[in-house]
């Protein structure tokens, strides 16, 4: 009878463990699944449908930088490119390179890092990319999508000066060609042209400028009494501003060559027709005759 009672306490004492130990344990947790590109396209999708500009280009940073964290370059490229701000959009294309980098994604940063299209952007995110400078992880990308981004204690490097001085003597080039066509032929005030320093603006001012001196100097000319081209150097004006709109594109960068060619090409022909009328009177005065 003991050896029963016995037998009976010791089951019901294992029976006992067995349960209170199921009961501390719970029930199997299932882990959060991680995120996964399906999860990323989502969100991408929803951002895209986004109306407003700036929240927009917000949302899609930050999409980008989680998604630059992961490795998932694909989700990054498209986050990038779906951005409306040229300036955001080089922030972003330049930390996500950065962050693919750090997440062993070395080609996919190169990739990327060529979406930028701020030549001197793309120039220093390539060489952080090149000399394995990591960024700094707890720099949110958010921090940087506004329309202009302020970079206090940033230096204008050599290499933007190849760049902004030959501008600057190609905008004289165009207001003394103005300044030489009488006033009753400008179609455009000489002074204008400066306001090509524009960012952004100057894409669009540039036809106007390059349509109204052709227009100029064929009045001129033609009041001159001298033979012409219709429209002089329009044609090849407009294919300079054609091809400055088209290289903000990453997918036309290749016309960089292009767009270096037409715009030697087109100040050498403005410069000619400007040297043209210094060396001849203007409308209205007569040249005294030798020895007069």
């Amino acid at each position: 009878m003991n050896n029963t009672i016995r037998a009976l306490l010791w089951l019901s004492l294992a029976c006992l463990t067995i349960t209170f130990g199921a009961t501390a344990a719970g029930p199997a947790e299932s882990p959060d699944p991680p995120a996964d590109a399906s999860t990323f396209q989502a969100r991408l999708e929803a951002a895209l449908k986004i109306t407003n500009f700036a929240t927009r280009d917000s949302a899609l940073g930050a999409i980008a930088s989680d998604a630059a964290d992961l490795g998932l370059d694909q989700i990054v490229s498209q986050a990038v490119q779906g951005m409306m701000n040229f300036a955001s959009k080089d922030e972003a294309a330049s930390t996500c390179a950065a962050r693919l980098a750090a997440a062993g994604q070395g080609i996919a940063a190169n990739r990327v890092a060529g979406m930028i299209m701020n030549p001197i952007t793309r120039d220093e995110t390539f060489d952080k990319l090149a000399r394995g400078t990591k960024l700094d992880r707890r720099a949110q990308l958010a921090d940087v999508i506004v329309p202009f981004p302020r970079q206090p204690g940033r230096h204008v490097p050599g290499e933007a000066l190849l760049v902004v001085v030959p501008f600057f003597f190609y905008l004289l080039m165009l207001q003394r060609a103005l300044h030489r066509c009488s006033a009753s032929n400008r179609a455009l005030p000489p002074a204008m042209v400066w306001l090509l320093l524009i960012p952004v603006f100057d894409l669009m001012w540039h036809f106007v400028v390059v349509a109204r001196l052709a227009k100029s100097l064929e009045a001129e000319f033609r009041a001159r009494g001298l033979a012409a081209e219709p429209a002089p150097g329009k044609s090849l004006g407009l294919a300079l501003c054609l091809i400055s709109c088209g290289i903000c594109f990453p997918f036309l960068r290749v016309l960089w060559p292009a767009l270096l060619v037409c715009w030697v090409l087109y100040w050498l022909k403005i410069a000619g027709y400007s040297a043209q009328l210094r060396s001849l009177p203007a409308v209205g005065v007569t040249m005294a005759p030798p020895g007069g």
